[in-house]
């Protein structure tokens, strides 16, 4: 790089707080639908599970999401959102 270049680095996600699996399922689709994020990581990050069109299958994610906090290790904490 030479005097006056400059770089330019933009990321797909931002720093955030509170119990993923707490965050709305139809956000965390839409995140899919505008490529922030994976089909799977919506299911393995979020615990949202996507039908073939991109909806929220609700059935799947309501069975998925309780099965994710139950599994988590002893101690498991997460910062409550304000």
């Amino acid at each position: 790089m030479q005097g006056g270049d400059f770089i330019r680095l933009e990321l797909p996600a931002a720093a955030a707080s509170g119990d993923p699996t707490g965050r709305d399922a139809d956000q965390v689709a839409l995140d899919v639908a505008d490529g922030l994020i994976t089909r799977d990581a919506a299911r393995e990050d979020y615990r949202v599970v996507l039908a073939a069109d991109g909806s929220v299958d609700r059935a799947a994610t309501a069975r998925l999401r309780p099965a994710a906090r139950s599994d988590r290790p002893a101690g498991y904490q997460t910062i409550p959102t304000p």
